[in-house]
This record gives structure tokens, C-alpha cells and sequence, in this order.
């Protein structure tokens, strides 16, 4: 009964307040209904500057570039970049055994795709298998105007780490005084909630238009979740508050000088019950708890003028992590011991940042590029050990990189645009490295057009792969061996060479379709591997025949692997009130060596969009579906600590949102996620779940 009142509270409280801001504003509904016209306008020509850095359209450009506006947020009240992405084409979202969100995008690594902020780098966990672990469920979607998706290759104008593809997140510009409010709540059907949401942004400009500013934040208290009756939680759970402030001055002249601040802080945990083989045996509980924090800080001076476009900027992302692990035991459910300090781990992570570019015409046919970037990546604590002999609690390592790009934008006539790349990168670790790219976009005629990229890319092992140690898994003397994670010193970089081809048409202004094949070779592909030893919770090798040894992994390059594929998709406005995106994937992706398939990969999927707004109504109705056919996956998930066992399986997940406008400026809205009720922890699918929020703007 407590759940179901909490839920009729939550419901109540959102009808109450649309109700009274319903009242209060007076602005008509044929407002929001023209500036859903524009946006739409927008989704279809809109300006695209991750692909190139420089300002192109999306049917210009010739990566392929998907972009999520800011229409297409509040269609679906995304209130994470995780909802933004999951109905996006040929991207694969799942979560490892601790709950860390990943992405892949055409069957890539998920630590071979760069999400950045406005261009800018994020410091995070570098998990053993993922450079952007949890980042998708940590910016606040209410500050967010767009979002832009290269499908493929962007290393020579972004390098390491892009090899795959990149998610840039562009915020929102102040250009007039403006706020919203939003408020959401969510419950699974079986009765947990999944906690409350409430986020805020506003921005302001002065009246001569030289200084605006910004902020936005928001609030998070997610729940857990548990599969079974003895304690534990399926998720890490608890409060995550998240604020970011932007001001930008403009001079007489046009130049800008920027600055951003933001921090991130988190109190997570996450509740495991103890198991016992025996009802006299012992067991012991355990609540792992994470304190983060990551603090952003940004400095930036651009300007422009008839000839050229350029801009300088330095900035700072560091993130701070304390990992605690408090354990009792409890025999036949009796507590005998309390909860005390286990454990106890620290990892500090810092990305300093100093780039800059400009962009020059030279003549009328050839628009020039470059940029340079240094940048330092360090990281310290526990976690850190650059000698495997040495007995420090902690250590600290940093990889210094200097890099040089260059990129002209040539236009031999109107039906042409070739675009060569090229771009040198150095580090203090490795060698250096020249990477290049041909792009290519040549209009067939004025409604069809023809792409073509071949490019490579150039990935440097990160500080986690060489001097990782940490004892992921405890073994102990009736669970079986642990797992314990060591860098490897002697990896090699990664190399890929990307190559793509599409085809793409219009009919009437109402309709695009997009067909492509892609393929993405990468040599020396870093992966996890058992050594075959064990050690202790210390890293000290012993005896296989103890019963509470460690299992010891640690990284390999496996010698080439193969991302490949059929991508096809097709926008088409089937009226004025129905809009419909349908998009398909084929992929195959395999180690080359063992003719093995990569994992936590689908062969086939399915992407379709419906979008559904009556004329003369408040209301608008949206339904995705995403289908995952011959998914690639081990039975347990990533938790495992030897062998793991394959299957295939197919599911799909549809969600639905109904929201009514009680005028143009607040809405109501009821979605249901994953309608079907498909039920796959591992996969972080953990059934129906119903949401109802409010969304208020000023």
C-alpha cells in the first residue's frame, strides 16, 4: 500500500501544479505550434559543427551526423542524455555489473566513442572496459539545444578516443530571458519507485545584449531496485545533484569571452546480501558506496570576422572518487556483527585542456582549418600502481599529448565538396602518430546526394590499462576465486582505418532517406584477458589452491577486429500531424583472429519513431520502439569471474509518452517505458515503468 500512495501523491502533486500554472499564463497554443514548424525545419537543415568544426548542414556534410533537437527532447521529456540516445540509429546502450552506463555506436567499444560537452572532454572513472562510464546519466538535459552523433570515425580532427564515433552535447545560448521547471516521477509496476527528478534552467541577456548568462541544476534521488527478497539492490542508488553556470561578454566588435563552471556530487550505494551454502554457515552483507565529485571549469575567447573564424579556450575537468565497502555478518538472519569499514578506495582523475583553431577562406573555392590541443590526463590514488613491486597505498601517473590537425573545405563546383584532414599526435608514452581522412559529399542532383569517408584513427592506451590494480571481485572460501584487475604496461596503441558509403534523397521537402554501408578495421584492439595466475586481495601471486585467491586479469591487444555493416533509415512527415522515423542496422562485428563475435552487440536492429500531434488540440502523443534481434551476450551479464557462458537473444522495447499543453507554457505528461514489460537485468531492463511529470517554462 505505501507504494501505491506514493505514487497517487507524485500524480497529484504534477496535476496540481499544472493546474494552477495552467491559470496563471496566458500565451496561446499557436505559438508553441509555430516554433514546432521551425525546429522541424531545423532537424532537416540544420548547422552541424562536430563533424568538421566548422558550420555545415546536415545534408552537406558528409560524415554521417544524426542530430536530436531540442524539439525532439521535450517531445519525449528526456530527462537524461541516456533517454536521448536509446532510440538513436546504430547506437547500443547497456550497463556493466556496477551499473555504469555505456555506448557503443556501430558496434564499437564504448570507450572508442568521445561524449563531450560543447566540444569540450569530460574527466570521469576509467572503468576496465569503458572510457565514459556513467556520463550519459549525468548532464542535465534541460541546458542541452541539441545533440549531434557521428556515426564513425572522428579521429583526425578530435583523436584518441574517437575512433568510434562522438556525442556532442551543445548547451543552450542565452538569447532572451527565459526559464522552465520540471518535475518527474517514476515507479516500476511491480511497486518500486524509481525516484524523483526535479531540474531548473533559466538564462537573461541585459538590454544592450552584451552580457548574458546562465544556470541550470537539478536534483536526482533514485531508488533501488531489488530482484529478490534477501537485500540486494540491482542498481547503485541514491542522490546525485548536479549545477552549471555559463556568462558570456560580448565586445563592440563581435569577439566573445566566455566562462563555465559546473560541479557534479553524488552519495551512491549499492546493497548486496551475503549467501551461504549452509543454513549454520555465515553470511556476509555488504553496501558498496560511492562519493563523487567532478567539478568543471572553462575559459574561452572567440571571434570572427570577413575572412576568418577563430577561438582559444582552456579549461579543467576533475573528478574525485571515494569507494567504500561496509560489510556484517549475520548467521540464520541474526545479525552478530554490525555494518563496519571493509574497505576502503580513492581515485582522483583531472583533464587539463588548452586547444585553439581557426577557420580562413582561401578564395572562393577552399575554406581552411586548423587547431592545435594540449592536454594532460592524470590520475592518483589507490587504484594506481606504476610498479607492480611497490608496496605504496598509492600512486599517480599522467599521459601529456600534443596534437596538430589540419582541414580544407574544398568546393570545386556547386555539386562538390571534398574535405581532406590530417592531424599529428604526440604524448610523452608513445609514439608519435599522423592520422588522416578523406571526406566527400557530391550532389547527384539537387535531391540526391552521394557520401563517401575513408579515415583512420589513433587510440593511446589510457592510465587505467597500463597501471590499473584493483580487486574487482573478493574471492572467498565457498563463493570461489575473485577477480583482480592489472594494467599492462607493454600495450600497444590501437589503429583503425573507418570507411563509409552513402546514399541519400528527398522527396517534396517531406521526406529523407538515408542508406549506407560502413566499416571499421581496428588492429591492436585492447581487451581484458585471464593471465591464468591468482593472487591476493594485495595483488600477490599465490597458490591456485587457496580457497579465497583472486583470479588475474589484465589487458591484451588482440591483433585486428572488424566492425561492419547495412544502415538505412527514412524520415517522412506523413501529414501535418504524423511524423514517422524508421531506421535498420545490420551489423557484424567480430575478433578476426578467433572468427569470435564481439559481445553485448545485436546483429539486427530496429529503430521506428512516431510522432503524433491532432491540429487543434493541446494534445501530442509519441511512441518508440527499438528491437534488438540475435544479441550477443553472456548469460551473467559482465559479473563473472571465469568462463563466460554466450546466448543469443532478441528483445524489444517500446515506450510511449501522452502530453497535454495547458497552455504554452506548461505541460502534463504520462509516459509508460518499455510497455512490453521485458524483463533483462543484465541488460538493465527492469520492466515496465510508468512516469508522470510537469514541465513549466517562464
Amino acid at each position: 500500500m505505501k507504494h501505491y500512495s506514493r505514487k497517487k501523491k507524485a500524480i497529484g502533486m504534477a496535476i496540481v501544479c499544472g493546474m494552477i500554472l495552467g491559470t496563471q499564463l496566458s500565451i496561446g497554443r499557436e505559438i508553441a505550434w509555430a516554433n514546432e514548424e521551425v525546429l522541424d525545419e531545423f532537424y532537416l537543415d540544420g548547422v552541424v559543427v562536430t563533424a568538421t568544426r566548422t558550420d555545415q548542414t546536415v545534408k552537406e556534410v558528409p560524415t554521417t551526423v544524426q542530430v536530436i533537437t531540442r524539439q525532439d527532447i521535450e517531445k519525449r521529456q528526456s530527462r537524461t542524455l541516456r533517454d536521448v540516445l536509446q532510440n538513436a540509429l546504430g547506437v547500443t546502450l547497456w550497463k556493466d555489473f556496477q551499473g555504469r552506463s555505456q555506448v557503443r555506436i556501430r558496434g564499437s567499444e564504448s570507450r572508442h566513442v568521445l561524449i563531450m560537452v560543447d566540444g569540450k572532454r569530460m574527466s570521469g572513472e576509467l572503468s576496465y572496459n569503458s572510457a565514459n562510464a556513467h556520463e550519459i546519466d549525468r548532464i542535465n538535459m534541460d541546458n542541452v539545444e541539441r545533440v549531434e552523433i557521428i556515426r564513425g570515425s572522428a579521429g583526425s580532427l578530435y583523436g584518441s578516443d574517437a575512433i568510434g564515433g562522438v556525442v556532442n552535447i551543445i548547451t543552450r545560448q542565452p538569447m532572451k530571458k527565459q526559464g522552465s521547471i520540471n518535475y518527474d516521477y517514476s515507479f516500476y509496476e511491480h511497486g518500486d519507485s524509481a525516484g524523483p527528478t526535479t531540474s531548473i534552467f533559466y538564462q537573461d541577456i541585459n538590454e544592450t545584449g552584451n552580457m548574458s548568462w546562465k544556470i541550470s541544476g537539478s536534483y536526482n534521488d533514485s531508488k533501488p531496485f531489488y530482484v529478490d527478497n534477501e537485500g540486494t539492490s540491482n542498481n547503485y542508488f541514491g542522490k546525485e545533484q548536479n549545477i552549471d553556470f555559463g556568462m558570456t561578454y560580448t565586445a563592440e566588435n563581435g569577439n566573445r569571452l566566455s566562462f563555465d563552471f559546473g560541479q557534479l556530487n553524488e552519495d551512491t550505494q549499492r546493497s548486496e546480501a551475503g549467501q551461504s551454502y549452509h543454513p549454520m554457515m555465515p553470511k556476509s552483507d555488504k553496501i558498496n558506496k560511492n562519493e563523487n565529485k567532478r567539478t568543471n571549469l572553462s575559459l574561452s575567447y572567440e571571434g570572427e570576422d570577413a575572412k576568418q573564424n577563430w577561438s582559444v579556450r582552456a579549461y579543467q575537468s576533475k573528478y574525485e572518487k571515494e569507494y567504500f565497502i561496509y560489510k556484517q555478518t549475520r548467521r540464520n538472519n541474526i545479525v552478530t556483527i554490525p555494518y563496519t569499514l571493509n574497505s576502503f578506495d580513492w581515485v582522483n582523475r583531472t583533464i587539463n585542456v588548452l586547444e585553439g583553431k581557426d577557420s580562413w577562406q582561401l578564395g572562393d573555392k577552399h575554406l581552411a582549418t586548423a587547431g592545435f590541443e594540449w592536454r594532460q590526463d592524470k590520475s592518483e590514488g589507490t587504484r594506481i600502481k606504476t610498479d607492480l613491486n611497490s608496496k605504496k597505498p598509492s600512486d599517480e601517473a599522467s599521459i601529456d599529448y600534443v596534437s596538430l590537425y589540419f582541414q580544407d573545405e574544398i568546393r570545386p563546383n556547386d555539386q562538390w565538396l571534398v574535405i581532406p584532414s590530417i592531424r599529428f599526435d604526440h604524448s610523452n608514452l608513445f609514439d608519435s602518430a599522423w592520422t588522416g581522412n578523406l571526406a566527400s559529399t557530391y550532389h547527384i542532383a539537387d535531391d540526391t546526394r552521394l557520401k563517401f569517408v575513408v579515415g583512420q584513427g589513433y587510440k593511446t592506451p589510457t592510465i587505467n590499462e597500463l597501471y590499473h590494480a584493483w580487486e574487482m571481485f573478493a574471492g572467498s572460501a565457498m563463493g570461489g576465486p575473485g577477480q583482480y584487475f592489472q594494467g599492462n604496461p607493454n600495450i600497444k596503441p590501437e589503429k583503425s582505418w573507418n570507411y563509409e558509403l552513402a546514399l541519400e534523397k528527398d522527396w517534396n521537402d517531406k521526406t529523407t532517406g538515408h542508406f549506407g554501408l560502413f566499416r571499421n578495421d581496428v588492429k591492436e584492439l585492447i581487451t581484458s584477458t585471464w593471465t591464468g595466475k591468482y593472487v591476493d586481495s594485495a595483488g600477490n601471486l599465490v597458490s591456485s589452491m587457496i580457497p579465497t585467491k583472486d583470479k588475474l586479469m589484465t589487458y591484451k591487444n588482440i591483433p585486428e577486429a572488424r566492425m561492419q555493416g547495412i544502415e538505412a533509415s527514412i524520415q517522412h512527415q506523413l501529414s501535418d500531424e504524423v511524423d514517422l522515423n524508421f531506421g535498420y542496422v545490420y551489423l557484424d562485428a567480430k575478433d578476426q583472429g578467433s572468427s569470435q563475435r564481439l559481445e553485448d552487440r545485436p546483429r539486427h536492429q530496429l529503430n521506428l519513431g512516431l510522432f503524433y500531434h491532432p491540429k487543434d488540440t493541446n494534445w501530442q502523443f509519441n511512441l518508440d520502439v527499438v528491437s534488438n534481434i540475435d544479441y550477443w551476450a553472456s548469460k551473467d551479464g559482465n559479473i563473472t569471474t571465469g568462463d563466460k557462458e554466450m546466448e543469443n537473444s532478441t528483445f524489444t522495447v517500446v515506450n510511449f509518452l501522452a502530453q497535454k499543453d495547458l497552455d504554452a507554457r506548461a505541460s502534463l505528461y504520462l509516459g509508460i517505458d518499455n510497455l512490453g514489460n521485458y524483463h533483462d537485468y543484465n541488460k538493465d531492463v527492469y520492466g515496465r515503468m510508468y512516469r508522470v511529470g510537469i514541465n513549466c517554462k517562464f
